[in-house]
């Protein structure tokens, strides 16, 4: 992440990251190796005449672990299949699929960011063998993709 930041006369400034002390910085300025979860940055200037500004800040989070998927099951019909699973952070919903063992073919991706997903794969053809899988990713684009489930239509 590079931050930058400055003021609208000339000045020095002194910045501190998650809470740790107070050092001398200036714009633009890269922090790296941050660890997963939320951060804080904070800012002051001190123009020539020694008058220091309000502390700025920003805060963001790091997310660089993709979503688990757990209880992924299927409701199986004659000419469809509704795949339900549940992930342990919100995030979007689709799923591949094809006959047989491919899974070449995708669902229209739903956006919103949820934990509990179902998805409708229709227009199939009875009794025959298809291969499902979970896909998506969460809000920083982490992407999970959960195992493939095979099942046959109904008759």
């Amino acid at each position: 992440n590079t931050l930058s930041f400055s003021a609208n006369e000339a000045s020095s400034f002194e910045c501190s990251l998650d809470s740790a002390g107070v050092s001398l910085c200036a714009s633009p300025m890269t922090v790296s190796g941050l660890a997963d979860g939320a951060h804080k940055f904070e800012v002051r200037g001190t123009d020539l005449a020694g008058n220091i500004s309000t502390v700025s800040s920003v805060t963001w989070t790091v997310d660089t672990v993709p979503p688990v998927v757990t209880a992924l099951t299927l409701v199986v019909a004659r000419n469809s299949v509704t795949v339900n699973w549940t992930t342990n952070e919100a995030s979007t919903s689709q799923v591949n699929w094809g006959a047989g063992t491919s899974t070449a073919n995708s669902t229209v991706e739903d956006t919103a960011l949820v934990t509990s997903h179902s998805v409708v794969v229709s227009g199939l053809t009875a009794s025959t063998i298809y291969t499902v899988m979970a896909v998506g990713h969460d809000q920083a684009g982490n992407a999970y993709i959960s195992a493939k489930k095979q099942f046959r239509t109904s008759p």
